[in-house]
């Protein structure tokens, strides 16, 4: 009966056989758990907060064999062919979802999507990949708001209006890596990137759609080190006319060190600038450029006020299975004003702690995950709207954006290529109200502020969110993530003003490489 099942699924997804190896693992939450659970072990060599993760053959293969999923008769090994020098792997992406909507929205909604993953790899130096991912359907009239106010479709870029209902969208992502030996690795694509330890990140999530970025990566003793320079978007008013888009650029860093086999610290920092306004023509400032300098001596040298900010991420394992971890970011702050606890506008500030592990206490299958998150408001916003910490119309960290906090848990049971799953939001943020710029709004000025002390999280129109899905899903093929997930989904949010509820059952075969963020 199993096999019969997997001639039905590699029929209906017309899987190419090849063989590959991809240099980096994938974005997806659930692809990720298996990864992290290995690389969790006690060492001085595995940095586990940056993420797409290049990995060694070696660590590929033994994820890849870990990782059990229904058609694994099929699909033995990463990838399609036996050649030591070339591998590649071409398969399918796609699916079909259904959603049956009660409570404030009833209603029911479908989509389809199509395209296809590529991966090439040669002599285990040089990687290119790429994916396409073109989706149609409908959508309930709770994601239709949220559509309509961002513009796009969230994560993915522009969403396209067919049929009065119905809407298309694409998303597609490549990139060329290279590495000359063990210590180096340049990579030149479009993609997504996640730097943290937990389920979001303070300092760059999945969260936005994907941007064009050239990445820099050197790894010797305990130090991984990531200098990144990315073209960023902002969208607003071009109603999807490229020419119109506003073009900013952002340079990261990024050095993780392992100081012993329990302890690893972050030390993370950005800068955020206009390409061109009515003074100058800066494009892509060379200053940012040096990979090895921090940016505030640059920005000041400059004499700009782009927007730089700083954090600190710190990991400690307990044991081999469990670790609590944490992050601060730093926007601006002036300490005699924490001191005096005035809540002025100006200390910028965000926080994250949390606790995860992988079958604690012996319980195999189980992963277990809390942590809580905190943003000050006015945090990533800047006084020029087109140097604030976003891109395509969304937060480049923390999808709430700023004055928001909240708590996720998300427990997991697996038992082969079953994973039966959930996860839980409660969540509390601020949104400006009367015309007022209360600091959630990363596309507000913060010389539009509603006033200058007596700042606090949750401030303007205080909106309380509870959201949980319980999910349980078959894993198909692990290299394209194809499963079959049937999932119940409850939502509610409230404020002074309006009270909803939303709930749905989902039903679904997809393959899909990348997070959706539909729980803030």
């Amino acid at each position: 009966m199993k096999g019969k099942y997997c001639i039905i699924t590699v029929g209906l997804f017309m899987s190419l056989k090849g063989k590959t190896q991809s240099t980096y693992l994938q974005l997806e939450d659930n692809a990720r758990h298996y990864a992290q659970k290995r690389l969790h072990e006690m060492s001085v060599y595995n940095h586990t907060a940056i993420w797409p993760l290049s990995v060694a053959d070696s660590t590929l293969k033994a994820l890849h064999h870990e990782r059990p999923a229904l058609c694994d008769g099929f699909f033995k090994e990463p990838y399609l062919n036996k050649s030591d020098k070339f591998k590649f792997l071409v398969l399918p992406l796609g699916g079909f979802n259904y959603e049956k909507y009660a409570g404030d929205s009833d209603t029911a909604v479908s989509d389809v999507s199509a395209g296809f993953m590529a991966v090439a790899n040669y002599s285990d130096k040089l990687t290119v990949a790429g994916d396409f991912l073109g989706t149609k359907g409908t959508v309930s009239p709770f994601m239709i708001r949220r559509f309509d106010t961002l513009e796009i479709m969230p994560g993915f870029g522009l969403r396209y209006n067919g049929t009065p209902g119905k809407l298309y969208y694409e998303n597609w992502n490549a990139s060329v890596s290279y590495s000359p030996n063990k210590f180096i690795n340049v990579q030149l694509g479009k993609g997504k990137n996640f730097w943290g330890y937990g389920y979001r990140s303070l300092f760059l999530s999945d969260n936005a759609s994907n941007y064009p970025f050239a990445k820099f990566t050197t790894t010797f003793w305990r130090i991984k080190y990531i200098s990144m320079v990315a073209q960023l978007k902002d969208i607003r008013g071009a109603y999807g006319n490229a020419a119109n888009y506003i073009n900013k650029y952002a340079t990261f860093h990024l050095l993780s060190w392992n100081i012993t086999k329990r302890l690893n610290i972050n030390i993370f920092e950005s800068v955020v600038w206009q390409a061109k306004d009515t003074l100058q023509n800066r494009q892509l400032d060379i200053n940012y450029l040096n990979p090895v300098i921090f940016f505030r001596p640059v920005e000041y040298s400059l004499g700009s006020s782009d927007n730089s900010i700083l954090g600190l991420g710190v990991q400690f394992k307990l044991n081999s299975n469990m670790s609590v971890y944490g992050q601060g970011l730093l926007d601006e702050f002036v300490l005699a004003q924490i001191k005096a606890d005035s809540g002025w506008w100006a200390n910028k500030y965000a926080l994250q702690i949390g606790f995860k592990a992988f079958e604690p206490f012996k319980l195999k299958g189980f992963y277990f995950q809390t942590e809580y998150n905190a943003i000050r408001p006015f945090t990533y916003s800047h006084g020029s709207i087109y140097q604030n910490y976003a891109h395509f119309n969304q937060p480049l960290a923390h999808p709430m954006g700023a004055n928001s906090r909240d708590w996720v848990t998300v427990v997991q049971y697996r038992y082969k290529w079953i994973t039966v799953s959930n996860k839980l939001v409660i969540g509390n943020y601020g949104t400006d109200t009367s015309g007022l710029n209360y600091g959630g709004n990363l596309y507000q000025s913060y010389k539009s502020r509603a006033r200058e002390y007596h700042n606090y999280i949750g401030q303007g129109l205080n909106n309380n969110l509870f959201y949980n899905k319980f999910g349980v899903e078959l894993l198909l093929i692990k290299q394209n993530n194809l499963k079959l997930e049937l999932a119940y989904t409850l939502r509610k949010l409230s404020n002074s003003q309006v009270s909803q509820t939303t709930n749905f059952l989902s039903l679904g075969i997809s393959a899909n490489l990348y997070n959706r963020y539909n729980d803030y």
